[in-house]
């Protein structure tokens, strides 16, 4: 293991160079040893099959100080017990595991009237609908496959409302769009857009009622901004905000484009001048991305995700703002990544091909269970109110570091509800509990509660 005080260089010669990030100031490895591909002689046929074969898994992040020495080591070894990870200074699952309070697992197919309702697409490898969960995890937006949207309270697990849309059509060549939905900032108010139309649900009493319905020439995609009254639509090429009463104005043509790497984040493509700037995030030009949307203020700034499904399943990374806007947060499943939100948007105007470098990155510890999703990044991440800790997801497990020193505080496992599962969306709630949803492939979708202890 490097210790404390060794020099980069003398790091690189035993370890060679980090396969996920080498920023200059993080080093984050990630591999598996003894890989080989083995033959196997199939039954009868006399045909061959094959199958890779693994040793151990591990997973370490190295910080280097000013002068290029190892200030802190994480990391994580699969198949070593508690006693051996301890004495090599790695993080430890089941000690982070132990800290939090018993979880509470409930599936939504338990509430009356969405027992028969399907909430993963079977033409798409079985990826689940759209997910969303309000600020204070109090209320989860949920699609079903034939693009009706239902509001859960999931407190009572009753349901307090729903929005009927165009049913989908998986034989047109255009298609017609999912719905999208995003709740405003106290929960109040939810956008649910599809196509040129976005209808506004508010609270009443105990249920969501229709407000009003707005048609946005080719915005498909809102989410509310800053403010209960105002939200930012997205369309093939432009992006607007719009008022309640369906108005659009500030409206900004293209976009820029960001690229992330080992080594960091260099602009691509230079976002054209406006009230605000737009930017693609992580993604080859021809595949599709979610978009970063940077305002003057900052607490205004969000991201929004056109993709379907599928590709954000199959996407290897999902980004969230800090709910001050001042951090742009990227979830890989393998290490979470703050980049300084002022410093990319004034990195989208200028001509530098600098490389921009990560102001903090935490690694993510191994699970226990040898399986390893590479197929793609779930990875919701969500912020707590307070501003001291965030949560993100790995293939199996959630992750809730201390934002300032980066420190991991807790590991709370999402393969215990079912088969299979990972995490499609996470908030924190208002009782200092971390809920999240979690599908398992097979159209069975769980809401887990994990009471988590004060910290100092």
């Amino acid at each position: 293991m490097p210790h404390r005080g060794e020099f980069e260089a003398d790091v690189r010669q035993v370890f060679g160079d980090p396969q996920v990030l080498d920023s200059g100031r993080y080093l984050i490895y990630d591999w598996t040893t003894d890989r080989q591909l083995v033959l196997i002689p199939l039954g009868y046929s006399g045909l061959a099959g094959a199958t890779v074969t693994a040793g151990q898994r591990f997973r370490m992040r190295i910080v280097l100080d000013d002068m290029q020495r190892v200030s802190s080591v994480d990391c994580s070894i699969e198949k070593l017990d508690s006693h051996q990870l301890n004495e090599l200074g790695c993080l430890d699952p089941a000690e982070l595991r132990a800290l939090t309070g018993p979880s509470e697992w409930h599936e939504l197919a338990d509430i009356t009237g969405l027992a028969e309702v399907r909430f993963w697409h079977s033409e798409m490898s079985g990826s689940n609908t759209n997910m969303v969960l309000s600020p204070d995890g109090s209320m989860l937006a949920a699609s079903d496959v034939k693009n009706r949207t239902w509001i859960i309270d999931l407190e009572s697990f009753t349901v307090v409302g729903r929005s009927d849309n165009t049913p989908p059509d998986f034989w047109s060549l255009k298609g017609i769009p999912e719905p999208r939905a995003a709740f405003s900032d106290d929960g109040q108010r939810i956008a649910i857009t599809q196509g040129d139309v976005i209808s506004l649900l508010s609270r009443s009493s105990d249920q969501f009622v229709p407000e009003a319905q707005l048609n946005v020439n080719d915005l498909k995609v809102a989410g509310f901004g800053c403010c209960p009254d105002g939200l930012i639509g997205l369309g093939a090429g432009q992006a607007s905000r719009i008022t309640l009463g369906g108005e659009t104005s500030d409206t900004v043509e293209g976009e820029g484009r960001l690229r992330f790497g080992i080594a960091g984040v260099a602009v691509t493509r230079q976002s054209p001048p406006g009230s605000f700037r737009v930017a693609a995030l992580d993604s080859a030009s021809l595949k599709p991305s979610p978009r970063a949307v940077f305002r003057d203020n900052s607490d205004e700034n969000l991201v929004l995700d056109p993709r379907n499904d599928f590709a954000r399943h199959r996407a290897p990374a999902n980004f969230e703002f800090s709910r001050d806007g001042r951090w742009l947060a990227r979830n890989s499943c393998r290490h979470l990544e703050f980049w300084d939100s002022a410093q990319l948007f004034e990195r989208l105007t200028d001509e530098s091909t600098e490389v921009i470098t990560p102001d903090a990155a935490m690694v993510m510890t191994l699970s226990s269970d040898p399986g390893y999703d590479d197929d793609g990044c779930h990875g919701p991440i969500a912020f707590h109110p307070d501003g001291k800790m965030v949560a993100a997801a790995s293939a199996k497990a959630i992750h809730i570091w201390r934002i300032e020193g980066g420190t991991q505080e807790f590991l709370l496992p999402v393969e215990e509800g079912g088969y299979g599962l990972h995490a499609v969306a996470i908030a924190f709630d208002t009782y200092h509990h971390l809920v999240a949803v979690a599908s398992d492939y097979r159209g069975t979708l769980y809401v887990a509660r994990w009471r988590l202890p004060d910290l100092p």
